[in-house]
């Protein structure tokens, strides 16, 4: 495949998808440079991938489509100080 072409999966056209850019993303001036054949349709979110995003994920991967995320990787920081140091704040 060339760099011209994407792999939808053969699914259908994403307006919600996560990797959709908003319709007044690139504008210079508030207007719209993309508009949706659908009426009243929200183009574009980066919040979470959408129905469609996670089925072209497992198509293309050739995933199941069981499971679930992990969890968070938690680690303690142990900070030591001496009297020539500065306090140090840890995030």
């Amino acid at each position: 495949m060339d760099n011209t072409r994407v792999d939808t999966q053969n699914t259908l056209y994403d307006y919600t998808s996560l990797m959709h850019y908003k319709s007044d993303e690139f504008s210079k001036n508030g207007l719209p440079t993309i508009e949706a054949l659908q009426p009243n349709v929200k183009i574009g979110q980066r919040l979470y991938l959408s129905a469609t995003d996670i089925q072209e994920i497992q198509l293309y991967y050739n995933c199941t489509g069981s499971g679930s995320t992990l969890p968070p990787i938690t680690t303690a920081i142990t900070t030591t100080t001496s009297k020539n140091s500065f306090p140090v704040e840890v995030e």
